[in-house]
């Protein structure tokens, strides 16, 4: 008899110029993560991942690097972090994404960890009313979010972040538009959008 695999146990990472999805294990996953020097983290004990990136632009080229999205109109410039939805990456429903400014301050780190906490619970289905449940959740994203600004700024010192322009070097026409305004999800493929 095998045991079946929780949603939880095993993670998506995306290869190729086609991002072909493999679920592999959490250790693997957050080695895929580092490789773009993104911090990816499980919003524990629930079944959500988040991956967090430093810095408006090096956010999009991850993005695009990462999941093959070409995230346009995402205000990224003007804010000081953002998460989104989930359902960005159709094929890993349980993915927010979280970006934070290069000068990012402890404000915006909880507050965005409180967007993860509240989008953490109503995806699993507990009331926002929950105040514990949401509290402990909001400090344990906090102190993830602080890792990921430090681990950020200490590769930013060694001259260790990779340049943007090394990012992404595939085809553009491969990547798929998701217009944070329109709200479209469509695939572009030989310059035609579908």
């Amino acid at each position: 008899m095998t045991r079946r695999k929780k949603e939880f146990d095993v993670y998506p990472v995306y290869t190729g110029d086609d991002w072909k999805r493999k679920c592999v294990s959490y250790e693997k996953w957050l080695t895929w993560c580092k490789e773009f020097q993104a911090y990816g983290f499980r919003v524990a004990p629930y079944p959500v991942n988040a991956v967090v990136v430093v810095g408006d632009q090096r956010y999009l080229e991850t993005l695009k690097a990462m999941y093959g999205i070409n995230y346009i109109n995402s205000g990224a410039e003007n804010s000081g972090g953002f998460v989104t939805y989930f359902g960005l990456v159709e094929s890993h429903s349980s993915l927010l994404t979280v970006m934070l400014q290069e000068d990012t301050d402890d404000e915006i780190i909880w507050h965005e960890a409180l967007h993860v906490a509240l989008m953490t619970c109503e995806y699993v289905g507990i009331s926002p009313r929950e105040q514990e449940a949401v509290t402990y959740l909001q400090g344990y994203i906090a102190e993830h979010l602080k890792m990921a600004f430090a681990e950020h700024h200490h590769r930013k010192k060694a001259n260790a972040l990779k340049p943007l322009a090394n990012m992404y070097e595939g085809d553009l026409r491969n990547l798929k538009d998701i217009d944070a305004i329109g709200g479209a999800n469509r695939r572009r493929v030989n310059g035609r959008h579908y």
